[in-house]
């Protein structure tokens, strides 16, 4: 295939694959505006495949045929889909979620498929799910596996549904009581902090709900993750004679 730049107005002959990301309504506006200004596009041709899948560019050709004006191309014979995302962290990063969908639907990576039914069934964002499977993603590392597609969990279901289902009861709880500070549970801090706390070998769920029924006015809005668990603590260890302290908390 002879390596050259073309350019169309048959807009039609282009298709988008089903692991690129969704349309940016708010970066199409933007290229567009810029292109007004000054027209670039021949400098920077979108990048298909021999079949005319976008490979690179899907916002650069949406702008021009909004704008009616010719899109150049430069077509390669790859077929590798993995360039989309090298291409488009050139351009605009993907967000998590994009390499969820890619890894899914591309790749057909069970990992990232489960991940997908378990934010449908809980309607969960995707840090929740890091959360709430202990996986810390803003380390770089963590962060780079999953983007490249080889994360794997061994997720135990059961114990996703006891801490959502915790969640949920102190959120109902607070809101029937009308507390000042209920909508904070709803925050990712509170999440991380709570989930945390319910994993904790020593804590016995059910003493932690009676003493929240008994002292609810304890409970206020947090900074941060320590200081939601101090306070799940001082919540835990009302009238009791044996506290538990945040040094002696472990984890299977």
């Amino acid at each position: 295939m002879e390596n050259v730049i073309n350019s169309t107005t048959e807009y039609d002959i282009f298709k988008f694959l089903d692991g690129n990301r969704n349309i940016d309504t708010k970066h199409v506006n933007s290229l567009i505006e810029s292109i007004k200004t000054k027209n670039l596009l021949s400098v920077r041709p979108i990048l298909v495949d021999e079949n005319f899948n976008i490979l690179d560019g899907q916002h650069r050709l949406e702008a021009a045929k909004m704008l009616g004006i010719p899109i150049f191309y430069f077509q390669i014979s790859s077929s590798d889909k993995s360039e989309i995302i090298k291409l488009n962290q050139n351009n605009k990063n993907w967000k998590l979620q994009d390499f969820l969908k890619f890894h899914s639907i591309n790749n057909k990576n069970n990992n990232y498929i489960n991940i997908l039914k378990i934010l449908t069934q809980y309607g969960w964002d995707l840090q929740e799910f890091f959360i709430y499977s202990n996986y810390n993603i803003r380390k770089i590392k963590q962060r780079k596996i999953f983007e490249d597609g080889f994360y794997t969990y061994d997720l135990d279901e059961t114990k996703i549904e006891i801490l959502f289902s915790s969640w949920s009861t102190f959120k109902k709880f607070l809101n029937e009581k009308k507390l000042e500070h209920a909508s904070a549970v709803d925050s990712l801090t509170f999440k991380e902090a709570f989930s945390f706390f319910c994993q904790c070998n020593q804590v016995n769920l059910d003493q932690f709900w009676e003493k929240l029924r008994s002292f609810p006015n304890l409970f206020f809005r947090c900074r941060n993750k320590d200081e939601y668990i101090d306070l799940f603590l001082r919540i835990y260890n009302q009238g009791v004679m044996y506290k538990l302290e945040k040094g002696m908390m472990t984890y299977d």
